[in-house]
């Protein structure tokens, strides 16, 4: 019989070589526990004995449950062939159930940069059909469109999307920020004018009918002043061809007329700042009674 085959070897028992530490895993925090590379369970928040293999077995994977913030500077331009730099905010955290969490540690390679990447990508299309204007005006609804498509991307990997704000937005170029400044002051200016003018016209407007308010309420005034003296003169001539008998009304309103003239002249006379030229004669007076008679005449015949 030979040695090899009177000599059998008896391995010993098979032990597992584990180590024992005490961890203490913060609040809102998981430690991912893989054997050989594959995954094998969570290791929760809480103090306590933790048993693991210490050769077979990893637990230094640790994902945070807290509200996390990726900042994103992108450029991109306008449909007005503007360039700006768009800064945006995105706040997320990972769910915390299981399956969740297994798939925000092992389905994406590298999560930050790929939410990046959709954020880019969904900014950049909106920003490219809005004009410099717009993209002022409407910075929430690019904000709500990043988020809606990126809330839809990484839902199924276990990100929940909390918000997306743009934080900042200015023109790459400073002279467009100075040329908006200017179109808005000649804007202002405009519209400045345009108000001044309708209130210039409002006021000529307005002084035109109280202009024609004055001087039909004068025309008023001069009739009703005229009529009074016809009516004043019908009175005195009635009167005085009642008191003198075979005086004609010719003969009283050249009376009447010799009589207003003296009061004319004597105004003028009681007034140093007025100067006017009259024949004065007794034949004058004479010749303005004839000229006013003949008017009276003239009227008549062309009633």
């Amino acid at each position: 019989m030979s040695l090899q085959n009177s000599f059998v070897y008896t391995p010993p028992p098979k032990a597992d070589i584990c180590c024992c530490l005490i961890l203490s895993i913060p609040q809102e925090t998981a430690i991912v526990k893989t054997r050989f590379g594959k995954y094998v369970g969570l290791v929760r928040p809480g103090g306590g004995i933790k048993v693991f293999n210490c050769f077979f077995e990893d637990v230094s994977r640790l994902l945070s449950l807290k509200l996390q913030q990726l900042d994103i500077k992108m450029n991109a331009k306008t449909i007005d062939d503007a360039f700006m730099n768009v800064e945006i905010r995105i706040q997320y955290w990972i769910r915390p159930t299981n399956d969740m969490i297994y798939k925000a540690a092992f389905t994406l390679s590298d999560p930050r940069r790929q939410i990046e990447a959709y954020v880019l990508d969904v900014a950049r299309s909106a920003i490219t059909k809005l004009t410099v204007k717009q993209v002022y005006e409407e910075k929430d609804v690019i904000a709500s469109q990043v988020k809606e498509s990126l809330t839809h991307v990484m839902n199924d990997f276990g990100f929940n999307i909390v918000a997306t704000p743009i934080t900042n937005v200015s023109p790459e170029d400073p002279r467009i920020v100075t040329s908006m400044d200017s179109i808005t002051r000649f804007r202002r200016e405009l519209e400045s004018a345009r108000a001044k003018n309708e209130q210039h016209k409002l006021e000529v407007v307005k002084k035109a009918e109280a202009e024609m308010k004055t001087m039909e309420l004068q025309g008023e005034g001069v009739s009703l002043q005229r009529q009074a003296i016809v009516d004043g003169l019908r009175e005195s001539v009635a009167s005085f061809q009642s008191d003198i008998q075979g005086v004609s009304s010719k003969d009283v309103l050249e009376l009447i007329l010799v009589t207003q003239y003296f009061d004319m002249m004597k105004d003028i006379g009681a007034s140093s700042n007025n100067t006017m030229f009259v024949q004065h004669s007794p034949g004058a007076v004479a010749q303005i009674g004839q000229e006013i008679r003949d008017g009276f005449e003239r009227a008549n015949l062309k009633n």
